[in-house]
């Protein structure tokens, strides 16, 4: 009777120096933390504007990593079940053959021992049984070792005879008395009647011939598995290209609401930038921004200062008896008044010149790149402006303005904003004082 165990495979371990030598990083290379933290910087951002191109990265990565797993995982549960199955087909056939065919295979010596035997001239014989256990289960070639390793027969009648003393596995099945299975991709192999086979997928199982309590022998069984191996293949890649639709129409589904809701945070968030730096009246920056890009425009101050005598001009403008108009037309027609300068301000800028309003009824202007003869050309241009048309009221009436200016600038590296804010200043005060409605130009 066949008895069939099953081994146990080890895995081999790393000697203490390698282990070490291994498990010890690289003086100077980033660490795996330091690796996944970079990788994790790459993805994760705050900034909204790069929400969306940092979810289309995430969700392509995802879904190839899904897909991969997936294919993969599919991938090898098929092909052990595979390898499983033929691994009991030739466990099934082989315990048949030697249950069925014991006489024809089983001698005994002088000693009342029993050995493997096939003689030479019943090798025809035992093809023609051999055939009928082997062709239903798509098995191509079986070998039968004796004890000695000698193979006494095979379907490919010139190996038999030889003794097969550097096959490890053969060795390890008669030492250990376990099954041994693997899958192999083989060039050629040899079947019954001798013909030859080429590029073939098979499972090679090894089975211990067991009578009592010694080893016979061995057989040694190819199964081929070439055609479920392309039909595992075929359906792996179908299975992947479903996936990959579903994940893909997922990843949309997912895409388009959170697409909705990045458009409407960015909205809201140009919104808020917009409030925090736009006085609400006049709609041009307010005070804070102003400062803010006062103090970036300071930071690129020096090429336009060396080749030109360049700087950052600074205008300050101050309507002329405001205090009337609110007094006489109320304070929705100062407020009236004060939307209209401005928009009269924006037409006669440069543009990438900047307009704030630095207090009630006072205006500052940015010029970058501007000498002080142009920024007091600007400034007279801007008087010009406010004067030259009166204001239409809501009411229907009119109001004539006038406005004085003061005038510097930024003209050194390092300057401080705050006392060439007071410069300008000062210049306006001394263009109230000479009469108002014109421009002065800070000493």
């Amino acid at each position: 009777m066949l008895s069939l165990r099953r081994g146990n495979a080890m895995a081999d371990q790393p000697t203490g120096q390698d282990a070490a030598s291994s498990a010890t990083p690289r003086e100077g290379s980033p660490s795996l933390r330091e690796r996944a933290l970079d990788f994790a910087g790459l993805l994760i951002t705050d900034d909204p504007d790069r929400l969306l191109p940092r979810f289309r990265v995430l969700s392509i990565l995802s879904g190839l990593l899904i897909v991969g797993l997936s294919a993969l995982i599919m991938a090898w549960i098929y092909r052990s079940a595979m390898i499983h199955d033929a691994e009991r087909t030739a466990i099934s056939v082989g315990s048949a053959i030697f249950a069925n065919e014991r006489e024809n295979l089983v001698v005994r010596d002088s000693h009342g021992n029993e050995a493997l035997h096939v003689p030479s001239e019943r090798v025809l014989e035992i093809d023609r049984i051999i055939r009928n256990y082997l062709e239903p289960f798509h098995i191509h070639k079986i070998k039968m070792f004796a004890g000695d390793k000698r193979v006494i027969y095979s379907s490919d009648h010139g190996l038999i005879g030889r003794r097969d003393t550097t096959n490890e596995t053969l060795d390890r099945v008669l030492r250990d008395r376990a099954i041994d299975t693997t899958a192999k991709q083989k060039n050629q192999v040899t079947e019954l009647g001798g013909t030859v086979i080429e590029n073939r997928h098979i499972v090679e199982t090894y089975l211990p011939v067991i009578s009592g309590e010694r080893v016979l022998g061995a057989f040694e069984v190819y199964v081929d598995i070439t055609e479920s191996s392309e039909e595992i293949n075929q359906i792996v890649a179908l299975t992947a290209l479903a996936l990959a639709a579903v994940v893909t129409l997922s990843m949309f589904m997912l895409y388009l609401p959170m697409r909705r809701g990045t458009i409407a945070l960015l909205d809201a968030h140009s919104k808020m930038d917009e409030l925090a730096s736009t006085d609400p009246l006049t709609r041009v920056l307010n005070r804070r921004a102003l400062i803010r890009n006062a103090e970036r425009e300071m930071a690129k101050l020096g090429g336009d200062v060396a080749t030109r005598n360049a700087g950052i001009g600074l205008v300050m403008l101050d309507l002329d008896r405001f205090k009337e108009i609110n007094d006489r037309h109320g304070h929705a027609a100062g407020d009236h008044v004060l939307q209209a300068v401005a928009r009269r301000i924006e037409k006669a800028v440069r543009k990438g010149d900047m307009i704030g309003r630095y207090g009630g009824e006072e205006f500052l202007l940015l010029l970058p790149s501007s000498t002080r003869l142009e920024a007091i050309a600007l400034a007279e241009r801007l008087r010009s402006a406010i004067n030259s048309t009166p204001v239409d009221l809501p009411d229907g009436r009119q109001v004539q303005l006038t406005a004085s200016f003061g005038v510097n600038v930024l003209d050194v590296p390092g300057q401080d904003f705050d006392s060439a804010v007071r410069s300008a200043d000062e210049a306006l005060y001394w263009a109230k004082q000479a009469g108002r409605n014109r421009v002065r130009a800070a000493q």
